[in-house]
């Protein structure tokens, strides 16, 4: 058992040798002028606080950090868990060419927060300071820390759970502090988590966090804390709230993909303070919302875990990924489909490209409608690959992986002219259409823009081939027929110029090819580096030689821009094939003529292509007007989207998928 020391003595004796009676301002002042005097006599004297109803230190002892949180304890590492990815610069605030490339705690600012933070999660689970290297002044630490939580308004994910952290390093902090910094510091993290229970949303990270873990843990920590047990109650009761709002709270995690590991680590924090502090036990509920937060962190962890749209490199990951780590405890959650998905994401398990490994497994298309994140796997094993994909903004961020290595990492940005006139974007992205099954994982989003268009952007991966198509259809909202029914009527519409790059990993490379329009992406960040792509921009003619309306250029050794032209509307899918082997064979495309009614079709009607690696053959088809019945390469179809694997043996067609404007999930 943890026995507190002579500090909190004295600590208990101040407090309990105040007037217990509360302050009674003269009567004729304002409601406003009551609260300025009340906390003006707090700031003044932090012994008066007893008198509003501050609880007081007395003498107690609690369970120690390792017989709460088990071996995770060791080092304390339960407590950094998380923020390492929270705290690091996200890939989703840099703007254009702009790249951090550094990983967080490289800078002096950042040495300095993780010199804090590793000795303050130590102290929180009784341990002492590893290191020395990096002096801290604990004072000024500790004054800027009341600063803020006394400041906070609408604390972020990783203040929070810093605020935690400093709730469970009280009881070691009476070598560093005195008696009247602690009790501010343990004032200031009441008045902050009383605020948080007030205003903030039941399904937000702050309510989970501040309102349920921090109070748990102050009461873990602080036994002799007044109202103890109404403190354990309203804790308890805050982290089943949070459960109760299920998919909001799950979606107010996952927005911005860096702070959903806080959340889990803190649910996970709160199931072992509930057990042993408050003798709850964790809900139904509870559990089955920290399964579907595990299988989120599972599906967002990366190359030696790493997590998607973070800066965090595999070293300053450490305590999420070791042997006590964060990814571990969450295997407890569900050994079974959990425990694999974990493994798969850290490449410890592999399915030797077998969908039937999944069996087990959870879903391996994950997408949040409200706050607009989804992640592709083609299988949960981490080398074959994986999309992620944040459309909550202006632009579409994405972070594609070839195996375990990123090959194409930021946002896509888009630019239009109609008839030479810049255009501009007038709404975020939203999801218009989203399919799933063993063959394909399909997202369609769409964008309103001026002069009354749409860019409708399809991202397509089929799983088994190991191919992704990102497309971009830029079509007027009014989709009627403009008249032009022939490939020769097309000189009066509007002439679309559009465009899209494509930012590149930090450790990839584009090579185009010398004679042909496709491009090769290699790893390593040179031309030396093993090839890890091909893109092959459908829309465009095959050889340089020849007259394009599409090309794909290198803008510069960071970026490849897909440009295209057209009339009234036009379709430009790139195909990306992450098939090494099929890298060493002949390849070609071919855009095929579209037929109606034994007329052909303009290319602003409806586009089709065939994709050549190889035996292997691809088709795939576009509307891009209204549905009628037309044909191509021996198909008759009546569809919105189209896409096949064809068999030149004997003329058919397997479809992988069939999108109809009149399926659900289309406008």
């Amino acid at each position: 058992m943890q026995n507190f020391t002579h500090t909190h003595f004295q600590l208990a004796s101040r407090f309990m040798s105040i007037d217990h009676s509360p302050i009674k301002p003269p009567s004729s002042q304002s409601d406003s002028a009551v609260t300025d005097l009340a906390s003006n006599k707090r700031r003044e004297n932090p012994m008066a606080r007893q008198s509003l109803d501050w609880p007081p230190l007395v003498v107690g002892k609690s369970k120690s950090p390792e017989k709460v949180f088990g071996d995770a304890a060791k080092d304390g590492g339960v407590y950094r868990w998380g923020m390492a990815v929270a705290k690091s610069p996200s890939a989703l605030d840099f703007d254009d060419d702009e790249i951090c490339l550094t990983e967080w705690g490289e800078e002096p600012d950042g040495e300095l927060d993780n010199a804090l933070l590793k000795s303050l999660s130590r102290l929180g689970c009784d341990l002492k300071r590893k290191s020395k290297k990096s002096s801290i002044d604990w004072i000024e630490s500790a004054h800027q820390a009341i600063s803020q939580f006394e400041s906070l308004k609408d604390p972020t994910a990783d203040q929070a759970a810093m605020a935690v952290v400093w709730a469970a390093a009280i009881p070691k902090l009476e070598t560093h502090l005195d008696v009247t910094v602690l009790a501010d510091l343990t004032h200031a993290l009441l008045e902050l988590r009383e605020s948080v229970l007030l205003r903030s949303d039941v399904s937000s990270i702050s309510h989970l966090i501040l309102g349920g873990e921090l109070g748990l843990t102050l009461a873990w920590r602080m036994p002799g804390l007044r109202s103890r047990a109404a403190i354990l109650k309203s804790a308890g009761d805050a982290v089943a709230d949070w459960a109760a709002s299920d998919e909001d709270s799950i979606s107010a995690a996952v927005a911005g993909a860096t702070s959903v590991r806080l959340a889990l680590a803190s649910l996970i924090r709160c199931r072992c303070l509930m057990k042993a502090v408050a003798k709850r036990k964790f809900s139904k509920q509870n559990i089955e919302v920290a399964e579907s937060l595990a299988t989120w962190v599972a599906a967002m962890t990366g190359n030696r875990g790493t997590s998607a749209f973070s800066n965090a490199g595999p070293k300053a990951v450490k305590d999420d990924c070791g042997k006590h780590g964060l990814l571990s405890a969450a295997k407890s959650l569900d050994r079974e489909a959990i425990g694999l998905a974990m493994d798969a994401a850290m490449g410890k398990g592999h399915s030797g490209g077998r969908l039937a490994w999944e069996v087990s497994l959870p879903e391996s298309m994950w997408c949040d409608e409200t706050n607009k994140m989804a992640v592709l796997l083609p299988e949960w094993d981490a080398s074959r690959g994986r999309t992620h994909i944040d459309f909550s903004g202006p632009d579409v961020t994405v972070e594609v992986f070839a195996g375990r290595t990123a090959m194409i990492a930021g946002r896509l940005k888009s630019s239009l002219e109609i008839d030479g006139t810049q255009q501009q974007a007038t709404s975020d992205w939203d999801e218009i259409c989203r399919y799933t099954d063993d063959d394909v994982h399909y997202l369609e989003l769409e964008q309103s823009w001026t002069s009354d268009y749409l860019i409708q952007r399809q991202f397509l991966l089929m799983r088994e081939d190991r191919c992704l198509m990102l497309a971009d259809a830029v079509i007027p909202k009014n989709t009627e027929s403009s008249g032009s029914d022939s490939v020769n009527e097309t000189k009066d519409l509007n002439k679309i110029d559009y465009q899209v790059s494509l930012p590149l990993a930090h450790d990839a490379a584009a090579i185009e090819e010398q004679e042909t329009r496709e491009v090769i992406l290699r790893s390593g960040g040179g031309t030396t580096g093993g090839k890890q792509a091909m893109l092959l921009p459908l829309s465009a003619s095959e050889w340089k030689m020849g007259p394009t309306s599409s090309k794909l250029i290198l803008a510069n050794p960071d970026q490849v821009v897909f440009q295209a032209s057209g009339r009234e509307r036009l379709y430009a899918p790139l195909w990306i094939d992450f098939n090494r082997r099929r890298l060493k064979r002949m390849r070609t495309w071919r855009q095929l003529t579209v037929c109606d009614a034994l007329e052909l079709v303009p290319k602003s009607e409806a586009a089709a292509f065939r994709i050549q690696v190889g035996s292997e053959q691809w088709v795939v088809y576009r509307s891009l007007n209204d549905q009628r019945c037309r044909s191509f390469l021996g198909k008759h179809i009546m569809a919105d989207f189209y896409v096949s694997k064809f068999d030149t043996g004997d003329g058919t067609h397997d479809a992988l998928i069939t999108v109809d404007d009149a399926d659900e999930g289309r406008p």
